[in-house]
């Protein structure tokens, strides 16, 4: 069942699932990898639309590292465009809330906190240099 949501369902495709299963993270993985967020490196894809099929490529895999390229790519874009007095780009907006909702559900599972928790963590670790 997916976490967060009694009525949710799981389909997996008996020919790519195999692939596509990992193991959850434990709490001490989960502290090592937010740990590592700094040097996760940021999308530098200026045009939007290569940008948004580099984001379509990272969300099949599913794996905790892409999904902070996309988390960290688009929260540093929406807070320089907001500095900039522009609006977030809606495929960003989309792209993070996707990202966030698949690694912040695994992440508040593992670590026992809730999703503003988990949040705070993730920027936090996003914003050290």
């Amino acid at each position: 069942m997916p976490i967060n949501d009694e009525n949710g369902k799981v389909y997996l495709s008996v020919d790519t699932s195999a692939h596509q299963l990992r193991k959850i993270m434990s709490p001490e993985e989960a502290y090592a990898f937010i740990a590592k967020i700094p040097n996760i490196p940021e999308i530098s894809i200026q045009n939007d639309k290569l940008r948004e099929q580099k984001y379509k490529e990272i969300m099949k895999s599913m794996e905790p590292e892409s999904l902070v390229h996309i988390i960290k790519t688009t929260y540093l874009r929406k807070k320089a465009r907001l500095e900039r007095g522009k609006k977030n780009t809606t495929a960003d907006e989309h792209y993070l809330a996707l990202a966030e909702k698949l690694l912040f559900s695994e992440l508040c599972l593992v670590l026992g906190k809730n999703k503003e928790e988990v949040q705070k963590l993730i920027i936090e670790a996003i914003n050290k240099k």
